[in-house]
């Protein structure tokens, strides 16, 4: 159901060396299917990020919803998804400046 494994690296500023291992989903699968990322040895970089923020929703839009809801059960994912006319992911975040929410 996804693509193809991919390896790639990257240096932080600290000099410390990132690498991973991903599989992006195929695009006939829909905008809304998550790509898996393995970190492998090295530490994921949110372990260094800045602290205080916390995800309290995460839901999808798209226009075919049933269909995306059938492909994320696949792979053991329930994420709520509504209509809408375009795919997109919503965030709401806890700030230390109050409630924030991405599109």
């Amino acid at each position: 159901m996804l693509g193809p494994i991919s390896e790639g690296s990257r240096k932080q500023t600290n000099g410390i060396l990132l690498s991973w291992k991903l599989t992006a989903p195929r695009p006939s699968l829909g905008d809304l299917v998550p790509f898996f990322i393995d970190w492998g040895h090295t530490t994921s970089p949110a372990q260094g990020a800045a602290k205080g923020c916390s995800l309290k929703e995460l839901r999808g839009i798209h226009p075919a919803p049933d269909k995306i809801r059938l492909k994320l059960a696949s792979l053991g994912l329930d994420l709520p998804i509504s209509r809408g006319s375009a795919p997109e992911l919503v965030a709401i975040l806890d700030t230390p400046l109050g409630r924030v929410e991405l599109w």
